[in-house]
């Protein structure tokens, strides 16, 4: 049997380590596949919060819906969506769901105009924090996720491909 020196312990840790942070930000229920979900700091003394999800990719021909979100930092997690309104307003509204249409890719963020509505926050958003959040799909039931918290002008927050090494 060959040794092993410290060198390869750490060797062995850094695939182990970059395996999971490869994987950490992709959760798949079924024919579903959601993409870096991630939440906003919160700014200090705010009860509320916003989170996204860049994309959910639907493999099936059937669409599904996200109906409901919950997590242990909030009372409540709203499914919301702005638009902008003729006279040039921008409002905000609740929705009963947001659909992931069959073979197609719906964003929970920035060009879609939802998001995810965190209310009355038992703790500040901070960065590099995981927050873990449960999404209930009519179809493909629930699914464990861990929004990652990233400050609002972080690029990983603007768009989360475009990392700055």
């Amino acid at each position: 049997m060959g040794s092993f020196s410290a060198g390869h312990h750490v060797l062995g840790a850094a695939l182990v380590l970059s395996t999971f942070i490869v994987h950490a930000y992709e959760y798949t229920a079924g024919a579903l596949k959601i993409v870096h979900p991630f939440a906003v700091v919160s700014t200090p003394g705010a009860t509320t919060g916003a989170a996204f999800i860049e994309r959910i990719e639907n493999s099936l021909a059937q669409r599904d819906r996200l109906v409901r979100v919950s997590s242990p930092i909030a009372s409540k997690v709203l499914l919301h969506q702005h638009e902008t309104t003729s006279s040039g307003v921008m409002k905000m509204r609740e929705v009963a769901y947001i659909s992931v249409e069959g073979g197609a890719n719906t964003d929970v963020g920035k060009s879609s105009g939802y998001h995810l509505m965190l209310h009355e926050l038992r703790k500040p958003l901070v960065a590099g924090d995981r927050i873990a959040a449960t999404l209930y799909f009519e179809l493909a039931g629930p699914v464990e996720v861990a929004f990652v918290v990233a400050p609002a002008t972080s690029e990983s927050a603007i768009n989360p491909h475009q990392h700055k090494h």
